[in-house]
């Protein structure tokens, strides 16, 4: 997973920058502050795993397709499943 872990977060951030949204690139860079422990907790669930990977490739076929549309909702469902991850995996770190 470590490979993964090198190339979501500057993925990650590739696509925000290109948003050119500064609220949103401050925004994720105090996010990814906080969560980068939760985040790589996450990944070692074989459920969010498979749902990540599948996520990314859904991305990368809509960003080929230059399908904004898709794209960003594909995006939003990607974010608030690594959200509900990485708040199940604090949970239950700190259980």
């Amino acid at each position: 997973r470590a490979p993964y872990l090198a190339l979501t977060s500057p993925t990650h951030a590739a696509i925000v920058r290109i948003a050119a949204t500064p609220v949103l690139a401050a925004s994720r860079e105090r996010l990814m502050l906080l969560a980068h422990r939760g985040r790589y907790m996450a990944i070692f669930d074989r459920g969010r795993w498979d749902q990540s990977m599948d996520e990314h490739q859904d991305m990368l076929t809509a960003l080929k397709a230059r399908d904004s549309a898709a794209a960003g909702e594909i995006w939003e469902r990607h974010l608030l499943n690594t959200g509900l991850s990485v708040s199940e995996a604090l949970s239950k770190a700190g259980d």
